[in-house]
């Protein structure tokens, strides 16, 4: 999840937790601010907290860096799919006996 905003909640924090200990693994982008600082939900303990990189493999600029950082991935030059036009569905053919019900009277 790509959230971020605001100081650490204890409710917040708690509910996380309850997750992890579930086993589900949480993950989240580090924040987009270019600073040490921490955001949230990103730095709770039971997140899994993701920087980003550039095209060089080095911190991108705008990435957040701190202790609760635990991975980085590409951020920067990343090939995507938002805004590709999606392939034309083939049209749903319906066969000539479901035609033929279709068209008889009832």
């Amino acid at each position: 999840m790509s959230l971020g905003g605001g100081g650490p909640s204890s409710t917040e924090r708690s509910a996380f937790q309850t997750f992890f200990d579930d086993g589900i693994l949480i993950v989240a982008s580090a924040g987009n601010g270019g600073s040490s600082s921490y955001s949230y939900p990103a730095s709770y303990p039971s997140i899994m907290s993701v920087a980003a990189t550039d095209s060089s493999d080095a911190k991108a600029s705008f990435s957040q860096f701190n202790d609760e950082v635990d991975i980085a991935a590409p951020g920067v030059d990343v090939v995507s799919t938002v805004g590709a036009t999606p392939a034309k569905r083939p049209q749903r053919r319906r066969s000539p006996i479901a035609l033929t019900r279709s068209l008889s009277p009832t």
